[in-house]
């Protein structure tokens, strides 16, 4: 037995051989490991009684060879090393893992090693749980009904899954019975045969923290399985069963080529409630959690997305809690080339929207509306390019010199961007589909709003020049308050174009765009930050990993249910402005539609002017943000989420 500093046991083992038993302990849960290496039995908090639960890693169709071998290390924690075999052609993959006491919880990291050629597999971390007392489950989902809602899936963009009556919210904050089910962590995986590039997060099967609790009230004990969010997790999964079984699977990992490949994740025990273990996931990685200033609460409040500099009622709008306007995206001369490098702040250019704009008018404006006591917010993108793209055939070069290449997005894209470089292209064997902007076929790139093609953050002349459009917002437009950066469902794609050494999708290499955008956010995020502004965005995909440089979210889609929950759980530390599309989204009961809006935290849309495919002024809106403004003030006061956690 090895005392651990804070006095908690670490390890202790009985018996010989085979039938040894581990006892792993922290303050608050103790683990069992038999002398196979397998997790058998948990003891919650102080009880006597040892509850038959059992988790293990498994590895595609691998299976174990021989006997694992166990060994308490220095700092008292067990290692158990085993070989397994690959069904399909015998090749060895070897697994350690190792179970840590920390002061709240048994951490449970997980390696595996192989020196053969490159593969992937799910990496799966299985717990089941007796449920014959009637333990329930909880998890961050979109809605608690996920196996259930009827599957209509959406031939066209969006691919999502449609409540049987139209928008039926459902409080996500209740545990569950154990169900048959799948939950997607952010959003549905990447599958050549359906691809569906444009995502939308209305699915209820969603997964926004990789984490499960189980809620067993006749003892009133809890049990957490927190996956680390600091692990690169390309996709994952989370399979439900109503025995009591979780599965974790870890998607499109590569294995081989003599690497090893890292996982780390905690059981954590507490009383039987949800909060505690979201609680401890909050305290455990508040990176992801807590804005970088908590200054950005004082742009908490209705929110707008209107382009238009028009005059409005002041006094109307502090009545109605506004706050912030995401400047809608019209300004820039095409997408992504959001401040162009023009020779002074009174050069103008042609708006994508019409008519023509300067740095100095664009600064003029985030002046005024912060003079008037209220917020701007920079339209940013990282993931599209360009407006009206033929990329068939290149356009024979505009410009006359290489200071104007950028009037042009295909002179700026072939002058300046390496041509198809950057681009996210689609790949050979992915099935066709209807972005709704058109389809070019194998090889070329996506295409998305208004003929704009996809584009991958990190490859270096697309990060470079999206990190010299942020300095250029931080220099030229002082007064605004930092950016948003829209459209992330490009995010869950791949670029088969490239290899991250990370990735193996379809038997193939390639760069997550997951891991681009970790790649520019570690850079852009600082930078946004020291200049003292703020990163908002507008999250489709639905994962907290995304969010470590991020301070809040303006969600364009939380009229709906399920993403309205998801930004919920995301934010329960930072500020959430959520969407309303027009008036129709008030009816039948707009008192009902704003109390989910109070009840989950998130700032409800102002009727502002001139806004953008969102809720404009009128009768009835008006009367809701009235009404609206006494419960915004209250979420101002009290930030409902650390109230409840």
């Amino acid at each position: 037995m090895v005392a651990g500093a804070s006095g908690f046991v670490l390890a202790s083992c009985k018996g010989v051989g085979s039938s040894s038993r581990y006892e792993i302990r922290s303050s608050n849960m103790s683990i069992r490991i038999s002398g196979h290496g397998e997790l058998t039995g948990i003891r919650m908090c102080q009880e006597k009684q040892w509850r038959p639960v059992t988790a293990r890693t498994v590895i595609g169709d691998c299976e174990p060879e021989g006997k694992a071998t166990l060994k308490l290390l220095s700092d008292g924690s067990l290692e158990v090393n085993r070989t397994l075999v690959r069904k399909e052609d015998h090749r060895s993959v070897l697994l350690k893992e190792t179970f840590r006491p920390t002061e709240d919880s048994i951490r449970w990291e997980i390696n595996l090693t192989d020196d053969g050629s490159p593969w992937s597999a799910p990496i799966q971390t299985i717990l089941h749980y007796p449920i014959d007392n009637g333990a329930q489950f909880w998890a961050p989902w979109g809605d608690p009904r996920y196996p259930q809602v009827a599957n209509l899936a959406d031939p066209g963009l969006t691919g999502h899954l449609r409540y049987p009556e139209g928008n039926d919210w459902m409080n996500p904050l209740e545990p569950v019975p154990f169900l048959n089910g799948k939950l997607y962590y952010g959003s549905p995986y990447y599958k050549f045969e359906q691809p569906r590039n444009c995502t939308c997060p209305f699915r209820a099967d969603l997964l926004c923290i990789p984490m499960a609790s189980i809620i067993d009230g006749d003892s009133d004990t809890g049990l957490t399985m927190a996956l680390s969010i600091e692990d690169l997790l390309l996709n994952l999964t989370l399979d439900t069963f109503a025995d009591g079984t979780l599965c974790f699977s870890r998607l499109h990992h590569r294995l081989g080529e003599g690497r090893t490949v890292g996982f780390a994740l905690d059981l954590t025990a507490h009383e039987a409630d949800w909060r505690p273990g979201l609680h401890w996931v909050t305290r455990r990685y508040p990176a992801y959690f807590e804005p970088s200033d908590p200054g950005v609460f004082e742009l908490a409040g209705t929110g707008a997305y209107s382009c238009h500099d028009v005059e409005f009622d002041r006094s109307k709008m502090e009545a109605m809690a506004f706050r912030t306007n995401w400047r809608a995206s019209f300004d820039f001369p095409y997408m992504g080339m959001f401040l162009p490098p023009v020779t002074g702040v009174d050069e103008a250019w042609k708006r994508h929207g019409g008519g023509m704009m300067t740095l100095r008018r664009m600064d003029d404006y985030c002046k005024k509306m912060r003079k008037a006591g209220f917020y701007v917010l920079s339209y940013f993108n990282v993931t599209e390019y360009g407006v009206r793209m033929n990329v068939k055939n290149t356009p024979p070069r505009k410009a006359t010199s290489e200071e104007d290449l950028w009037k042009d997005p295909h002179d700026f894209l072939f002058g300046k961007l390496r041509g198809l470089e950057a681009t996210l292209r689609i790949p050979e064997g992915e099935a066709v589909y209807d972005t709704g902007y058109g389809h070019l076929g194998e090889g070329w790139p996506h295409l998305t709003w208004d003929g704009a093609i996809a584009m991958d953050p990190g490859e270096p002349v697309y990060r470079d020049f999206l990190l010299d459009q942020a300095r250029r917002h931080i220099d030229h437009l002082p007064e605004s308050s930092g950016i948003c950066i829209d459209r992330m469902d490009w995010i869950r794609l791949f670029n088969f174009q490239r290899d991250d050494g990370l990735s193996w999708v379809e038997g193939r290499p390639a760069r997550a765009m997951h891991v681009s955008w970790l790649v520019l956010m570690e850079q852009m995020g600082p930078t946004i930050h020291e200049a003292g502004k703020y990163i908002f965005v507008n999250n489709h995909t639905k994962r907290i990993d995304l969010l470590e440089h991020v301070d809040g979210i303006f969600d364009e889609f939380t009229y709906l249910a399920a993403p309205l929950n998801t930004t919920a759980l995301l934010c329960v530390n930072k500020p959430a402005l959520g969407w309303s599309s027009s008036d129709e989204d008030l009816q039948p009961d707009p008192d009902a539609y704003l109390q989910k809006f109070l009840y989950m935290g998130i700032y409800p849309m102002a009727p502002f002017p001139g806004n953008d495919h969102s809720l404009r002024p009128g009768p009835l809106a008006d009367q809701c943000a009235a009404v609206r403004a006494g419960a915004t003030g209250l979420l101002r006061t009290r930030r409902l989420w650390h109230r409840i956690l």
